[in-house]
């Protein structure tokens, strides 16, 4: 599975890293199916979201890896992104590749080669919405293959300073001599900066960013929302993009294989308050 892009100076990897809260609170009860706490949350507050799903073709997608997976890695930090796994098979010794769109009308603003937790080369395409919020996506082929690498980093069409519509291609994710116990994967991020800091600072306070636990979550649509910013008065926090999501691109995630990082299936893909990598609040 994906782990915390590995801290570089300079390389802004680390800005989709998610390493937080210590202590996090044990999971509610595991409510009946089709009524646990994330979705009658959504009832009430989260709709209207902006983000497109992210992969051009749906049916590229396999699975998921949960948000807010605690602990997601040894390092004990918590998933601060939603994995969206690329079909594959094995080692895949014939290369393909999957669209990959901007969820959100936005401006690049950077591109910069990075590596996973596992030692393996990624690339990250930051999306800056507005002065406030941020999309963030981690291209993970996977792959300890020299010539992958080299594919993946030839596979991104944009570059920083450039606008993109919602929608439009932004990079392929290269499928290709998959490492063994790995699957190919774009692990994406939504990032609410409080006003007072720089992105620099971020990126170099990023152990210090908050993952959302699903309790006063911003509003998805209006004032506060991702497409209506205003200073919330909270700390930078990443928070789950499904929640965040539009009706169709949520109907996407909800017909995916939800994983935990424990290996339980979950109902949802924000595995709010986790313990020892289990689903959390979005358990089945």
């Amino acid at each position: 599975m994906s782990l915390r892009s590995a801290v570089v100076t300079t390389s802004m990897a680390v800005v989709v890293a998610a390493a937080i809260h210590a202590a996090v609170a044990r999971p509610d009860p595991i409510p009946p199916p089709g009524t646990h706490a994330l979705r009658r949350h959504l009832g009430r507050v989260a709709t209207g979201g902006v983000l497109a799903f992210p992969y051009q073709q749906a049916a590229a997608a396999s699975d998921l890896y949960c948000f807010g997976l605690n602990p997601w890695s040894a390092s004990g930090e918590i998933h601060g992104g939603i994995d969206v796994v690329a079909a594959h098979h094995g080692d895949q010794p014939t290369m393909i590749t999957v669209a990959v769109v901007a969820p959100a009308p936005g401006r690049v603003e950077w591109v910069v080669p990075g590596a996973s937790g596992a030692g393996l080369a990624s690339i990250l395409v930051l999306l800056r919405l507005n002065e406030l919020w941020f999309v963030a996506l981690n291209f993970e082929p996977q792959s300890a293959s020299q010539a992958t690498n080299d594919a993946q980093a030839a596979a991104v069409h944009v570059v920083p300073g450039q606008t993109v519509a919602a929608g439009e291609a932004i990079a392929d994710l290269v499928v290709w001599h998959v490492a063994a116990g790995s699957y190919p994967h774009v692990d994406l991020r939504l990032l609410y900066k409080n006003p007072a800091e720089t992105l620099e600072y971020v990126r170099d306070h990023v152990l210090d960013v908050a993952v959302s636990d699903g309790t006063d979550l911003p509003p998805a649509s209006g004032p506060g929302s991702p497409a209506e910013p205003r200073d919330l008065g909270i700390p930078t926090t990443f928070f789950c993009p499904y929640v965040y999501s539009t009706a169709q691109a949520r109907s996407i995630y909800d017909a995916l294989p939800a994983h935990a990082a424990n290996g339980d299936l979950c109902a949802c893909p924000c595995a709010y308050r986790s313990v020892a990598g289990n689903c959390g609040a979005c358990g089945r």
